[in-house]
């Protein structure tokens, strides 16, 4: 029998005139970032690469405390501070809850995002704040289109769902009347892409995390006992343990989207190793054998503009800090997976 696909008449490309043709349908999309303290120099270099990759739209930043003084000319508009970044590229400083850890507050700042400040966008996207994108932004919605966009993390990638910290979240889940699917796989909680429809992630993340305490985990350290432990990363691990309760398709991709273990990607660079880009002393940390890896020098690509959070004599400085260190570790360093 021949195939219904084949013998389905098909349109000459010829003569498809403009009235038949199916428009494309551009998604609205709000990109999302949390930060305090120095942190704002990385959401400095994510604007930056957004905008220079072709993102339109609205960074959505939450902050506590004062604005960084390169966001001095941002203008009122209620309880949001708007800077005008790019052509149709704004940054919009949003507040967030005082007290407890930054990372803990993820999933409600997404909601509020996308149920108050963005309600009109079909998709969001939440990068962390030491983070830079390195390709065109069409490539990222390519990916979202395709389900939630996430990255495998370094730590244990392929974990199988039979694994026993799973199976822990798993009953945690039971316990809170929520279903649970095979997933494989451990992700990193430091990006995600998802369409407005597959919301209930963000809902069921967020009951996780403020259950946590019932399941004797505190919320003011992030980091709890060892990594055997089950809820060791707190809230990388509660994502994790979301993604087995929600009915959304994921489009994963490998460590090296982030630039870990094999740092050639197309994607994203992720600075999450050792000390941040803004703080750390590429030379001192070479000489001890840790010479700065490829995500460290992909974050410096984007602090010279549109956004400036360094005067250019010491954007300078620290850029020939970069070179210098990455110059010794051509001749010494430690095995080490990324620095």
């Amino acid at each position: 029998m021949p195939d219904a696909r084949t013998t389905r008449p098909q349109p000459d490309p010829a003569v498809v005139s403009d009235a038949t043709a199916v428009p494309e349908v551009v998604p609205r999309t709000a990109v999302v970032t949390l930060c305090d303290g120095d942190f704002h120099f990385g959401a400095a270099a994510l604007a930056n690469s957004l905008a220079r990759h072709g993102f339109r739209g609205t960074l959505w930043v939450g902050t506590r405390g004062d604005l960084p003084a390169w966001a001095g000319g941002a203008a009122t508009e209620g309880r949001v501070r708007r800077l005008a970044v790019a052509d149709g590229f704004d940054v919009r400083f949003f507040p967030l809850a005082t007290g407890g850890l930054l990372s803990f507050q993820k999933a409600r700042a997404l909601l509020h995002v996308l149920d108050d400040l963005a309600g009109d966008a079909d998709r969001l996207f939440f990068f962390d704040a030491d983070i830079v994108v390195k390709n065109e932004w069409a490539v990222f919605e390519e990916w979202a289109a395709e389900g939630a966009a996430v990255c495998l993390d370094i730590s244990d990638p392929y974990m199988l769902p039979g694994h026993p910290r799973r199976r822990f979240w798993a009953r945690m889940l039971e316990r809170q009347g929520l279903p649970v699917r095979p997933v494989t796989g451990y992700y990193n909680a430091g990006f995600l892409g998802l369409d407005r429809r597959d919301r209930a992630l963000l809902e069921v993340w967020a009951r996780l995390v403020d259950r946590l305490p019932e399941e004797g985990r505190p919320l003011h350290v992030r980091r709890f006992r060892t990594r055997a432990s089950p809820l060791h990363f707190m809230d990388q691990d509660m994502f994790n343990a979301a993604l087995m309760a929600v009915d959304v398709p994921l489009a994963p991709i490998g460590p090296d989207a982030m630039d870990a273990l094999f740092p050639y990607n197309h994607y994203m660079a992720h600075a999450y190793w050792r000390q941040k880009p803004w703080t750390r002393d590429y030379v001192r940390d070479a000489l001890r054998g840790f010479p700065p890896g490829k995500a460290h020098s992909e974050f410096w690509k984007y602090l010279d503009g549109p956004i400036r959070p360094f005067a250019a004599a010491e954007h300078r400085r620290r850029v020939r800090n970069l070179k210098l260190g990455k110059l010794i570790g051509r001749f010494y360093a430690r095995p080490s997976v990324e620095d």
